[in-house]
């Protein structure tokens, strides 16, 4: 994959007291975190969920560099980097109190002319041996070429997902996935009233931009999924308490991209997209979702809601409640003292299992 690349750093600690230099909180830290962010976050997804990815981007010569490859080299992404003497890494610093973000703080660096040149000239020496191709773009500079990224992947029929940040849609053109949120959507392509006029929306700039599939993904509304066929799909928000968003919608692109290497149906693909998605807004701070993980709430959305269970439904049951470390307790019912009986059950029930 190819895109903007940062270090997400976590400063994490307590607030109790007022700052005498200025009416601003003092955090005491307690400890740093510091994770993949951006494009090397999509690229960290897409390995936690057993695909396998190396990320070209260009970095600075600085610590944040070494810690990045370090990160990335630890769960299993491969990086091909271009360093730049020049310049540096994007970082940003997030202070942390509990799950409450209190303050982030900013190193952003754009891209110069010559690396963007160097990044399409490595870029090109590389696609061939790729199956699918993911843009990142965080509009720090990497993918101001996309449209000749695009025709380089087009021209050796590598299929390309790409999560947007630009205004003009041509910009887009021939690209076999396009991923925009719902404000980036309505950048591109105009404001709508309803979800017909948003599918009337969507399927014009599919059929314009000659794109295969268009994702708009709309947080607590779900995502939509219109493809070159006409076809249209509503998926509803996987409901969980939300604690960040942060990286949500890396999470998206990586489930998609994984999917869609595999040769999976588009549609098929967003649903496990939009699991994928609940699971990393109930985590603070950019979440990489594992393939176990996604397993196991697919356990859970297959349960029967009724009360009555069959042997293996029940068994997912145990496993999923497991996962998340709860007790599970046993009663024939009635309510009644504990007996012998009960506890011959209980066992009888447990080798079963």
């Amino acid at each position: 994959m190819v895109g903007d690349i940062m270090l997400d750093r976590y400063v994490i600690g307590n607030v109790s007291r007022i700052s005498p230099e200025a009416p601003v909180p003092v955090l005491a830290a307690v400890r740093d975190d510091n994770r993949p962010g951006g494009a090397a976050n999509v690229a960290a997804n897409i390995v936690a969920m057993e695909g396998d990815a190396t990320i070209l981007a260009v970095v600075g010569e600085d610590d944040a560099s070494i810690e990045l490859t370090r990160l990335l080299h630890s769960v299993g992404v491969s990086t091909s980097f271009i360093a730049d003497p020049q310049g540096q890494t994007t970082e940003k610093t997030r202070l942390v109190v509990g799950s409450q973000q209190i303050a982030r703080v900013d190193r952003d660096v754009q891209l110069r002319h010559e690396m963007q040149e160097r990044l399409l000239a490595a870029f090109r020496q590389q696609a061939p041996d790729y199956d699918l191709i993911v843009f990142s773009d965080y509009a720090k500079g990497s993918l101001d070429r996309l449209p000749e990224f695009v025709a380089i992947a087009k021209e050796l029929k590598i299929p390309t997902l790409v999560d947007p940040k630009r205004t003009a849609p041509e910009f887009y053109r021939g690209t076999h996935l396009l991923k925009p949120n719902n404000s980036e959507f309505i950048s591109l392509f105009g404001n709508y009233s309803s979800d017909e006029q948003l599918v009337e929306l969507a399927r014009k700039a599919v059929s314009d931009l000659g794109l295969q599939h268009l994702v708009v993904t709309r947080g607590a509304l779900g995502m939509v999924v219109v493809s070159a066929s006409g076809a249209a799909r509503f998926i509803p928000t996987y409901a969980r308490d939300v604690f960040d968003v942060s990286g949500a919608g890396d999470t998206v692109l990586a489930a998609l991209a994984v999917d869609l290497a595999l040769g999976h149906d588009v549609a098929a693909a967003a649903l496990k997209a939009n699991l994928a998605a609940g699971i990393a807004v109930s985590h603070p701070g950019t979440y990489v979702v594992s393939r176990k993980e996604i397993e196991i709430e697919q356990l859970s959305e297959s349960l029967t809601e009724g009360k009555i269970v069959n042997e293996a439904e029940l068994a997912a049951a145990l496993r999923y409640n497991r996962h998340h470390g709860r007790r599970i307790v046993f009663t024939n019912g009635c309510f009644d003292i504990l007996h012998p009986g009960h506890v011959r059950l209980l066992r009888a029930a447990r080798q079963s299992l």
